[in-house]
């Protein structure tokens, strides 16, 4: 009997999943607690955010094309891979980048809006800026292409997706447009995002596998009762 995989989610193991989405929540608690509200946080956000503008003169202008370039080549590039994967019936993984870049956006502006950031005098001001929106964006629209890409996928995908990322993250911090706290907080909201999108659209995976078995073609028979038989190989199918 030949039998036809169904088409799934990737099993992943969900103890090794929900392990990661803790420690990305722990991270970015831990970043928010330290670094932007401490004396000594802001006041090492700052130093750092000042030695960044040390560069912009020579980085401000690529920077700045940075900025306005990435955004719009990942969001194209998302949509052309979208749909390249609806051709090829992929549901899970547009399903699942939908799901990334909307929430990842969605939780940034949230925590923007709903977070505070103390005032400790010359190292910060009471507006939060906390995470960076720009970065958070370009972050999931780059895991969402990694995503999106068929299998197999070349090594190269997600090293680009990472430094695209990183590209953004440097030139918001060298353009003067956000602090280093705001960029990394950005990335690890998105990698706590893709984390638990991962988990949940994993999960149930196996037995879903083992209840619902594949497809049988419509040519083959029922299974060879115990005992009989068997046809020739050169005429089984």
């Amino acid at each position: 009997m030949r039998v036809i995989p169904r088409r799934t989610c990737p099993q992943r193991d969900p103890v090794t999943m929900l392990t990661a989405c803790l420690t990305l929540l722990s991270l970015l608690a831990v970043l928010y607690t330290w670094w932007v509200r401490t004396p000594s946080g802001q006041h090492l956000d700052s130093m750092l955010f000042a030695r960044a503008q040390t560069f912009n003169v020579v980085l401000a202008p690529p920077a700045a094309l940075l900025r306005q370039g990435l955004l719009p080549l990942g969001a194209i590039t998302v949509g052309l891979l979208t749909i390249a994967a609806t051709r090829r019936r992929a549901w899970c993984e547009t399903a699942s980048a939908a799901a990334v870049i909307a929430v990842s956006i969605g939780m940034s502006a949230m925590l923007k809006t709903t977070l505070g950031r103390p005032f400790f005098g010359d190292d910060g001001y009471r507006q939060n800026t906390f995470p960076s929106g720009h970065v958070t964006v370009v972050a999931a629209l780059a895991v969402g292409a990694v995503l999106l890409w068929p299998s197999p996928r070349p090594p190269l995908v997600p090293v680009t997706a990472a430094g695209a990322s990183v590209l953004a993250a440097v030139a918001s911090v060298v353009g003067f447009a956000h602090r280093p706290s705001d960029v990394v907080g950005s990335i690890l909201t998105v990698l706590l995002v893709t984390a638990a999108v991962l988990w949940l659209s994993g999960i149930g995976g196996p037995a879903l596998s083992r209840s619902q078995g594949g497809d049988r073609r419509p040519d083959d028979g029922a299974l060879p009762a115990p005992g009989a038989r068997q046809p020739p190989a050169s005429v089984r199918s």
